[in-house]
């Protein structure tokens, strides 16, 4: 692009705005370091705006403008705390009637229909197939997910506790455990268990798989 002039370079910033492209950013002087025009352009190509030239720009402005003003609702919602704030909902003049009522639950399962139903099946430019189609032809490289006892059994601590030869118990965290009969010969033991689930207490030995 030739050297833009003040009324170009102001549509192009404002263009790079609505595809979310920072137009200059504050070092670490805390000067303000403005992008040029043509990196801003090679920018808002590789996120497939239609502008070409300075001509083009009022127009890819329009056009985004309007592609934004059709969506239904933001793409992304920060829940603070589980919490959501007020959420703008767009639609249509002839079905904006009534009170709608959104919660976290309802928008998760709108969103993973979405993924599964539009997102995962419709062609992407960037790999000329859909993402469910390039899922499948790909080499299969995913693992099985352990259960929710592997992981349990997993994350615990392993100590050592002498044995109280008078009841046949052991103490852990300020709790008595009674080992069973047929493990009271043992003088010293070797334990396994979560501070969190005192409930799941196991004997351990290292010399059996």
């Amino acid at each position: 692009m030739a050297e833009a002039s003040g009324r170009e370079l102001a549509l192009l910033r404002r263009l790079a705005r609505l595809h979310g492209v920072q137009s200059s950013y504050v070092d670490q002087e805390r000067r303000r370091v403005f992008a040029s025009p043509a990196a801003l352009l090679a920018a808002l190509r590789a996120l497939g705006a239609p502008v070409v030239a300075a001509r083009d720009m009022p127009q890819a402005i329009r056009a985004r403008q309007r592609e934004l003003w059709e969506w239904r609702l933001e793409p992304v919602l920060v829940a603070w705390e589980g919490r959501l704030p007020a959420i703008e909902l767009r639609l249509p003049a002839g079905s904006a009637r009534g009170r709608a009522e959104l919660t976290l639950e309802f928008l998760n399962e709108a969103t993973q229909a979405w993924v599964e139903i539009d997102y995962n099946r419709a062609v992407h430019r960037e790999i000329a197939c859909s993402p469910i189609d390039r899922f499948s032809a790909s080499p299969d490289v995913l693992r099985s997910s352990p259960s929710s006892n592997v992981l349990r059994n997993a994350f615990r601590l392993e100590a050592k506790r002498r044995q109280r030869q008078s009841d046949g118990t052991v103490s852990l965290d300020g709790v008595r455990f009674e080992i069973p009969a047929r493990y009271r010969h043992f003088c010293d033991l070797t334990v396994r268990y979560a501070r969190w689930d005192l409930g799941r207490v196991h004997l351990y030995d290292a010399h059996i798989n």
